[in-house]
Parts: C-alpha cells; structure tokens; sequence
C-alpha cells in the first residue's frame, strides 16, 4: 500500500512539477532502476524519461545485474527490500566489479531509519532518498551524478 501511495504521490507531483525545476540532461544518460514494485519502477522511469533519460527497468537485483551485462548504466537507482537478493548486496556485487563498480548508486526506500542508512553508505551507495519523496528531490540527486 505505502508503495502504491508514494507512485501515486510521485505522478501527482510530476503533473504538476514546475518545468525549470532541473535542466533537461544534455546527453540521454542511461539509468537502471531496481525496485519489486512495477508500479514504482513505471512511475520513476516516466519521471526520468522526461528529464531526457534512457530507463531501463529491472524487478529484482539478480535481474538487474543480467540486465547490466549488455547495459553499461551511467546511475543506478535502487529499492532495499527485494526478494532473493536485497539492494544492499546488488551495490556490493557492483562495487566489486571492475566496470560497474564505478557507477553512482541511489539507494530509494523506505527504510529511514540512521543505521539502514548507514548501512546502504556501507555498501557502497553514494546517495539515500526516502521514500516517500518530492520530485524535486529525486532530480536534483540524479542531477548532482550526471551532470
């Protein structure tokens, strides 16, 4: 249900998002977004696709490191409680390889608590938004790894 309000929150927001918000991206930049939740993943790739991003989709993190065998993604934007492998060992498995272990990763969930957190930094990401959040604040971290 939470994920269901914060996508439906999200398409409400981008409705109504003030265009000038963040600058179009110069390049279509590649982002992979991992999250169980189709639902989620639509609405933030609808999100990112009018910033002038290339989306990939993957539903799980064992999908998504199938899927970045052929993509080479510029950012990865991923949930924390996935089934069979969590978000938290996809950044590991990332960092640990010597391609994509460069690759900004955003941790997107609903864990907030400082020590889940932490523990998405101590994995290896590089940025933590809660969810829910505001479109601007999604933007602007995206902005701040591709720009």
């Amino acid at each position: 249900m939470e994920t269901y309000f914060v996508a439906r929150a999200a398409a409400g927001a981008a409705k109504k998002a003030n265009p000038g918000m963040a600058p179009k991206l110069a390049r279509p930049y590649i982002v992979v977004v991992v999250d169980d939740e189709p639902d989620f993943c639509t609405v933030v790739s609808e999100l990112l696709k009018s910033q002038n991003l290339v989306v990939h989709m993957a539903f799980g993190a064992l999908e998504a490191l199938s899927l970045m065998e052929t993509v080479r993604p510029d950012l990865v934007l991923t949930d924390v409680m996935m089934p069979e492998v969590n978000g938290l060992e996809l950044i590991r498995r990332l960092r640990a390889d010597p391609v994509l272990g460069r690759v900004p990763t955003v941790v997107v969930s609903a864990l907030v608590k400082r020590e889940e957190q932490a523990a998405a930094m101590d994995a290896g990401a590089d940025a933590f938004i809660p969810k829910p959040f505001s479109v601007r604040q999604l933007r602007e971290t995206i902005a701040h790894y591709l720009l």
